[in-house]
Order: structure tokens, then C-alpha cells, then sequence
């Protein structure tokens, strides 16, 4: 597993210690001479895949990781990107849910995963959308894209488009369904940045991966999602399977306001990829949180610091240009200390807005995150005679 922001400090020798603190003035305290506190961070987590990855969705942190940048055959994820153009479409206006297209020869019979439309019919957008996110239907898929791009291999190339304008920087699409295709390939972490970006831009159409079951022409089929009837507060999204890829399954879940975004690839089993998870869920849920680090705009003083060749008694104040939160384990929220490390060879005059350092937040010997901060406030240069004999 990395935690990727949790690296142990170095101090160095013009530092500012203060204790952690949510109001907007922070003053500094010296912690020096405190007993030692000792943090435990979550042991790592070992599941049964290829690669993985556990997503906080607000922060876009990753908690834990395998292997996610290994590109991987998709399988019918590949399909979560066709539904996601679909969405923009909808989103924009340029297609209507109720509007009919005619079910060609080739969406027909496109082989695999099928919601069962009839070459020749005319079938809802509305219709042909649930097929492909509840039934996981390729015939659907392709139907879709042929409307909307005039041919499936045109509709690719709007994927690939898409998947390059989201920083989806491993991804490769060759087909709209998942199918095995030439040079097709994504990653745990790129599925994670499109799971994400559907979840906040398009929440209509993403509840529909939380429909357990479709009705179309008399079947009824059921969500391969299996996580929505047994993990609480799971609301989506996709699964997929093809020889090559394995058994894959993007999953997103809620609880007490917090939303998590898994990703298993080349999983052994259906039951593994569910086991695995909500293992990887319930890692998120049960040792992590969203902390608010630092508010924008709020003033640091560093009262006892004193700047080279400044006037006597300047005070210097910092702040930082963001607001901050980050994921961090819960054993960590009780202890967080920070610092603010100044720039070496830093001296009077300072003008405000200027770079100045970095706010140093820690817990015990884990760092979590260093935020530059600018000074608030102009900080004079002393005269000659107060430099050298003041």
C-alpha cells in the first residue's frame, strides 16, 4: 500500500513549531519539551488483484494502491465512458431521453452482454442507457454510439478525445462495449478520475448505476453490481469481465457523508472482485477521514521569530492562497502540530505577497502536507546603524 503524503519530517534549522489549530489567527506555541505521543497509521491492506486503488472522492486523495498505474485491460468498464458522453450529451441538450433510435444490423448483433433490442426496432435513449448501465448491455452500446457519432469507431475517438481532456493519461480505447479490442488499456487510476468526474458532473445519470434491476421486451435482468444489495450505502458503479482483463469492478460508496471510490482489476472471481471491494471500502470507511487543514486566507503570526535586518520589534504574519483538506487516517486527527518552515537566507525587506515558506502539517513523525505561505505583511528593512549596532 502507498499513502503517498504521509513521508517522516526532516527539520531543518529556522523553524516555527505551533500547535494544530482551526481558528483564523494562529499563534505560535512552543511544543518543545512535550511527552512523545505515538502514532500508529492503518497497517496495509493485501487483496486478491492485479492492481487496485481506494479514492477519497472529495479530496481526489488516494488512500491505498497496487500496482494503479498498470494498464489493464478494461472489459465493460470501457463502458462507463460511453455512458459518460452519453451524459455530456444529455447535459448539453443535444439528446433527448426521449428520442428514438433505429437499432442497426451491427448493434444487433453484437456479441457478449446483450439488453436483447431487435435490428430494424426503434428503441428509447432512455431505454438503450439503462440497458447498457444496469444490463451492461454491448448491443446498447453500440447502438448509442452509432447515434450518436454516426459509426462506433467515430464514437471511439470521442473516448479517447475525453480520456485525454480528464488526464486519463493511460487509457486507450478500441471499442464502445469492452470487447477485446487492439491496444485497449486503462488503468485502476485512470477508471478511478472518470468513476469521479461521472459522480460530480453527472449525478442523474449516475443513479442509474444504483438500479438493481432493468425490464426491456418482457426480461428482466439484474445489476452484475452485487455490492449494491450487500455493502452499505453503495451506489454504483460498474462491473466487467473478459478473459484477458479478469474480473473488474469500479464500486462507489456513501456512509455518514463520506464517498469512496474502489477499483479492483484482474481479480480472480466474481466473488473475489466483490470480496476484495468492500475490504477496500471498509478499509476507507474504518481508518480514514476528511480533515480541514488549513482555510484560506487565515493569518499565521510568528510572534517569537525574529527576520535578518528587520526594524525592531517586526512581526512577521503568513498566509497561505488555499483552502486545504486532506484524507488522513482518524489516528492522526487528534495530533496534528504544525510548523511553518521559512525560506533559507530569508531577510528584511519582505514585501507582502511574497514567498516566504511553507506550512509544515504533521502528526507525530508523518508529514501530511507542506503549504506555501506569503507574508501578510511588509516587514522594513532596518537601517545601517540598527543592523550593525541595534
Amino acid at each position: 500500500m502507498q499513502l503517498t503524503y504521509f513521508k517522516k519530517i526532516l527539520f531543518g534549522t529556522f523553524i516555527a513549531i505551533f500547535a494544530f489549530a482551526g481558528t483564523p489567527a494562529l499563534s505560535i506555541a512552543n511544543t518543545l519539551g512535550n511527552p512523545p505521543v505515538i502514532i500508529i497509521k492503518p497497517h496495509p491492506i493485501q487483496l486478491n488483484a492485479a492492481s487496485w486503488l481506494l479514492m477519497d472522492f472529495e479530496t481526489g486523495d488516494i488512500i491505498a494502491d497496487h500496482n494503479m498505474h498498470e494498464k489493464r485491460a478494461p472489459a465493460s468498464l470501457t463502458k462507463i465512458m460511453t455512458a459518460y458522453i452519453i451524459a455530456g450529451e444529455l447535459n448539453q441538450g443535444t439528446l433527448k431521453l426521449d428520442q428514438t433510435v433505429k437499432i442497426s444490423e451491427t448493434a444487433a448483433k453484437t456479441p457478449g452482454s446483450k439488453m436483447f433490442v431487435k435490428q430494424g426496432s426503434r428503441v428509447s435513449v432512455d431505454d438503450l442507457l439503462k440497458g447498457m448501465i444496469i444490463q451492461s448491455g454491448n448491443d446498447a452500446a453500440v447502438a448509442l454510439a452509432e447515434f450518436i457519432a454516426g459509426s462506433d469507431s467515430n464514437f471511439v475517438n470521442l473516448m479517447n478525445k475525453t480520456a485525454k481532456a480528464l488526464g486519463m493519461n493511460d487509457t486507450n480505447f478500441a471499442t464502445v462495449d469492452g470487447l477485446p479490442g487492439d491496444n485497449q488499456y486503462t488503468t485502476a487510476y485512470d477508471m478511478a478520475i472518470l468513476a469521479r468526474s461521472f459522480i460530480e458532473h453527472y449525478p442523474k445519470v449516475y443513479k442509474l448505476y444504483s438500479e438493481k434491476t432493468f425490464t426491456f421486451n418482457g426480461i428482466v435482468q439484474h445489476n452484475r453490481n452485487k455490492l449494491l444489495r450487500t455493502f452499505e450505502g453503495t451506489d454504483g458503479i460498474k462491473t466487467g469481465y473478459t478473459e484477458k482483463a479478469g474480473y473488474n469492478l469500479v464500486a462507489s460508496a456513501v456512509q455518514n457523508n463520506q464517498r469512496y471510490i474502489s477499483v479492483i482489476l484482474g481479480s480472480p472471481s466474481a466473488y473475489v472482485r466483490e470480496q476484495e471491494s468492500e475490504k477496500l471500502l471498509n478499509f476507507g470507511f474504518s481508518k480514514f477521514a476528511d480533515q480541514l487543514l488549513y482555510t484560506k486566507d487565515s493569518v499565521i503570526s510568528l510572534d517569537d521569530t525574529a527576520i535578518t535586518d528587520a526594524t525592531k520589534d517586526a512581526k512577521l504574519t503568513v498566509i497561505g492562497k488555499d483552502t486545504i483538506t486532506k484524507t488522513i487516517p482518524k489516528s492522526f486527527v487528534n495530533h496534528l502540530t504544525q510548523k511553518i518552515v521559512l525560506l533559507p537566507g530569508l531577510k528584511a525587506p519582505i514585501n507582502k505577497g511574497q514567498k516566504v515558506g511553507t506550512l509544515v502539517i504533521s502528526a507525530g513523525e508523518y508529514q501530511v502536507i507542506e503549504i506555501p505561505v506569503y507574508a501578510n505583511n511588509t516587514i522594513e528593512r532596518a537601517g545601517f546603524f540598527s543592523r550593525w549596532f541595534g
